[in-house]
């Protein structure tokens, strides 16, 4: 049976899910801005270690984005990878990566108060 569902531009639709993800995650990434301190950037030392918790941060989150994203949109996500910059910078800089990766972590909304757990 033939699906009577609008056919979807691959080039469209990921340009408006990653425009309304940039506007949902906003004040989640000012967040994060913060946590990395960016004033101190500058300092090697904390640079690296941003670099460093950047990078093992990206893999799993990348595979858990993938998983999560239909198959005819993981080569779009795949293209548009973000894990070869840090893992170009550590190396140029002579660092390691870290040996272990966190696992990303639960950014979603926590429930509204008196919301029932499912």
């Amino acid at each position: 049976m033939k699906s009577t569902a609008p056919a979807v531009e691959p080039d469209i639709l990921p340009d408006r899910a990653l425009a309304a993800l940039r506007g949902a995650t906003r004040t989640r990434h000012d967040r994060i801005d913060r946590q990395m301190d960016l004033g101190r950037m500058a300092d090697p030392a904390h640079y690296a270690r941003v670099l460093q918790v950047f990078d093992a941060f990206l893999g799993p989150w990348e595979a858990a984005v993938a998983a999560a994203l239909p198959q005819r949109f993981r080569g779009w996500l795949q293209h548009r990878s973000r894990r070869p910059f840090p893992a170009s910078d550590l190396c140029a800089l002579g660092l390691r990566p870290l040996a272990l990766r966190p696992a990303a972590p639960d950014w979603r909304d926590p429930p509204p108060p008196g919301a029932r757990s499912t």
